[in-house]
């Protein structure tokens, strides 16, 4: 499904773009392209196959080739993977800045079903704005502490319709909204759109080597600090599933503008 392949292809873009790549504080502070995608189908109603057209599409950089579809089940597993251990101390060591992963919803729907499933939860809340990710232990060796704006993520999610709503129900707490949202059914396109031949991988230029903070136009900073206003003095109303609209939509610009090599 086109909707599906995109959504994905830009959550492996944010993934393997540099950690100080930043959106402008523009609605809070300076944060990272993290981009994070529950794709919605029946079972065998294409949500893998979307994600494995993705990777063909948009292969990691040769350097992160061990940072794609890094299997990791809980909050305290994805913190993990950035660390590696110092030979010389026994400490571990943050030597990772990024990740994408692709998670099958059962395992992600047992995870938000257990007791334990809050360190998972939480932890895609606070990774969705780039914060601090971690816990200070009584020693070092076991203490994992990732930085503000120290790492780039990536998240595929598939989700069965009738199942979706263990996610959405928690947007009281928040945890559904870091996430775009995309149909793997063909619903709404032309029989004639597909059959085509396989385009082969695409080519971004230098996506992998970008950093600094984005500019947006004035036109289109006055826009988002205008809503900003409207919303946080009461004047408007934003629906709770849609909080982070703002921020989803100043990271897909830039996720197209980078896809386009601009």
């Amino acid at each position: 499904a086109p909707d599906a392949v995109l959504h994905a292809t830009l959550a492996r873009l944010a993934a393997f773009s540099p950690s100080d790549l930043l959106l402008p504080p523009l609605v809070g502070s300076e944060a990272p392209l993290n981009y994070f995608v529950a794709v919605v189908g029946p079972s065998g109603g294409g949500k893998s196959t979307a994600a494995k057209a993705a990777r063909a599409l948009l292969a990691p950089p040769e350097h992160l080739l061990d940072r794609d579809n890094v299997p990791v089940g809980t909050g305290e597993g994805m913190i993990e993977s950035f660390f590696e251990r110092d030979p010389d101390t026994g400490d571990k060591i943050q030597v990772h800045h990024n990740l994408f992963l692709y998670v099958d919803e059962g395992e992600v729907l047992h995870k938000l079903g257990q007791r334990d499933g809050t360190t998972l939860d939480t932890t895609i809340r606070s990774a969705f704005s780039g914060s601090i990710l971690g816990q200070r232990n009584a020693q070092r060796s076991t203490t994992r502490i990732l930085p503000d704006n120290s790492y780039s993520l990536g998240m595929v999610v598939g989700f069965q319709p009738e199942k979706a709503g263990a996610l959405l129900a928690q947007h009281a707490a928040g945890t559904p909204q870091p996430f775009g949202w995309a149909y793997a059914g063909l619903a709404g396109y032309a029989e004639a759109d597909f059959g085509g031949e396989w385009p082969g991988q695409m080519r971004v230029n230098g996506y992998d080597s970008r950093t600094g903070v984005i500019q947006f136009p004035e036109d289109i900073r006055a826009a988002i600090l205008h809503e900003h206003y409207l919303v946080g003095s009461g004047q408007k109303q934003r629906p709770p599933l849609d909080s982070h609209e703002p921020l989803h939509l100043m990271r897909i610009a830039a996720l197209l503008a980078l896809l386009e090599g601009r």
